[in-house]
């Protein structure tokens, strides 16, 4: 229901190009905001969580990209189920971590937009990483959105979080 409320608000607000217009009642609620997350206006605030994002992937820092989601977030990765909750994506991160050393990532917004104190940004992630497992180095490029709700406090935390690789995919393949 959530999910829905939020895909509506979306598309409202792609449609209306950001004219303020109320969000669904379902998903105008508060979510706890984390004493770690940044505390600015809109487009600042999105660009100084991703910018702390981009440093907690670098030091991989699962903790600390945690309290950039909300309680109830969202992750829908490709190639898996629907990840829910800040732990789940600790815990997506920790597992990364624990097979994968970061050496590069960014991740800037190229385009956010914001209502009623939620917004969205859309971007293209560049990284690389090398497997723990056999010193080889992987580079991947892709693309986000995220949906972000402002808190009380004037944080932003992510509510969901989408993205994919543009490479192929690496699902498994069966022979028929």
């Amino acid at each position: 229901m959530k999910a829905t409320a939020i895909a509506v608000f979306v598309a409202a607000l792609a449609a209306t190009a950001c004219n303020p217009a109320a969000p669904p009642a379902a998903a105008t609620a508060p979510v706890a905001a984390p004493a770690t997350a940044p505390s600015e206006d809109g487009p600042a605030g999105v660009k100084k969580m991703l910018e702390t994002y981009t440093e907690a992937w670098l030091a991989s820092d699962a903790k600390k990209i945690g309290t950039l989601y909300s309680d109830d977030a969202m992750l829908l990765l490709v190639n898996q189920p629907i990840l829910t909750g800040r732990d789940a994506a600790i815990k997506d991160s920790q597992d990364f971590f624990d097979n994968y050393k970061p050496v590069t990532f960014e991740a800037p917004a190229e385009e956010m937009k914001f209502a009623d104190g939620w917004g969205w940004a859309r971007g293209i992630y560049k990284d690389t990483y090398v497997s723990k497992a056999n010193g080889k180095s992987t580079s991947d490029q892709g693309k986000y959105i995220i949906i972000v709700a402002r808190q009380p406090d004037g944080s932003w935390v992510m509510t969901r979080d989408i993205h994919d690789s543009d490479g192929p995919s690496k699902a498994a393949t069966t022979s028929k």
